[in-house]
């Protein structure tokens, strides 16, 4: 139930307290020396990975930067109704200049998605999104765990978002087919 303590934590488990800003912040898409795009992140990091063991617990606090409102869906991860994340069904959406605290303590190894759930395919589309990965039932440590997220950004060459995915006006040519393949 909202307000409820999160359960405790499991012995030697560790409590990670993070803050994710949801905003609109600038990007070099094309390259280190190409023009600065507008993405939309939850730091400055793009797509950011985020580790743990299992065990330990999570504080999360979104605070909305964004000129719509949004939340945090924890997708895959079992978490208490009231922290998924799925606007006006398990929580009501974090405003423009609100925030928001989540606090679980995820009960499986895996990777997961974090997302929002309000205007998915606009929000996840500007790259507001990470990767939570729970470690600890490896029987052996690997060489290596690598997380590949892909995203298909297309951006037009001064950096703008894709033309094909803006809107245009009423009788207006078509955009160039470069973004569209």
């Amino acid at each position: 139930m909202p307000g409820d303590p999160p359960p405790p934590e499991a012995p030697g488990a560790r409590r990670h307290d993070w803050t994710f800003r949801a905003q609109e912040r600038p990007a070099r898409l094309l390259g280190p020396d190409g023009p600065l795009s507008r993405v939309w992140s939850y730091s400055d990091a793009l797509l950011p990975v985020l580790r743990i063991r299992q065990g330990d617990a999570i504080r999360a606090r979104l605070e909305n930067a964004l000129p719509e409102h949004t939340s945090i869906h924890w997708h895959g991860v079992r978490v208490p109704n009231a922290m998924d994340g799925v606007q006006y069904l398990t929580q009501p959406p974090v405003g423009p200049g609100q925030s928001f605290t989540y606090e679980f303590t995820p009960p499986d190894t895996g990777t997961f998605f974090l997302h929002p759930h309000c205007n998915e395919p606009g929000q996840v589309g500007r790259g507001l999104a990470a990767t939570l990965v729970v470690e600890g039932d490896e029987p052996e440590p690997p060489d290596a765990d690598i997380v590949l997220a892909c995203k298909d950004w297309r951006p037009a060459e001064d950096g703008t978002g894709c033309p094909s995915r803006r809107r245009r006006a009423p009788g207006a040519p078509a955009p160039s087919a470069r973004c569209g393949r």
